[in-house]
């Protein structure tokens, strides 16, 4: 059982260090096509066509009378393809409401098999370099992307402020979360 010490000092360490967690409740929709960005140009609430390969940005779809059906982040990956990473509970309300208006469009939207593994804290940066060897690939502003091979395995890490302070969303192949979580520990 956590105290409010326990508590405190864990609040405390992430402030000043670095922490993790796994994200359960969160996921990501992998969608991809030549009328991609045409499409979610015509849906979202910002502007995605302006998205460079490496970039995303918070994004909302809304109905005709401006009700939110759900927020998440949308994140361009190359010029044909991104990943959206949402809240699990508004997964089933995106889905429905981009499939639905989806005709002729080459769009292709699929859930990919990862889990997400927020790392977050002004040091969070040394613990990302054992994942990611290459600096380079570590995205430097807010919701860039980036994609990596971590054990020969694509995995993707988007930069995110979880917690108020510095960090990234690690997206792992869901096979590797036991090797992952051992990494984590060393």
């Amino acid at each position: 059982m956590e105290t409010i010490l326990t508590s405190q000092k864990n609040h405390r360490n992430l402030r000043e260090n670095a922490g993790y967690f796994f994200l359960d409740d969160f996921c990501l929709i992998s969608a991809k096509g030549s009328d991609l960005f045409n499409y979610l140009q015509t849906q979202t609430t910002n502007d995605v066509n302006e998205l460079k390969p490496g970039q995303g940005q918070n994004s909302a779809i809304v109905d005709k009378k401006a009700k939110i059906i759900a927020t998440f982040s949308l994140h361009r990956t190359s010029k044909e393809a991104a990943v959206i990473l949402l809240e699990v509970k508004q997964k089933e309300n995106l889905l429905n409401h981009l499939e639905s208006f989806l005709f002729r469009e080459d769009v292709n939207l699929t859930l990919p098999e990862f889990f997400l593994l927020a790392l977050q804290g002004p040091k969070s940066l040394k613990t990302i370099e054992n994942f990611i060897s290459d600096s380079k690939l570590i995205p430097e502003k807010p919701n860039d992307i980036s994609q990596f091979e971590f054990n020969k395995k694509t995995a993707l890490a988007i930069n995110k402020f979880l917690t108020g302070e510095e960090g990234c969303v690690m997206a792992f192949p869901v096979k590797m979360k036991d090797a992952i979580a051992q990494k984590l520990e060393e």
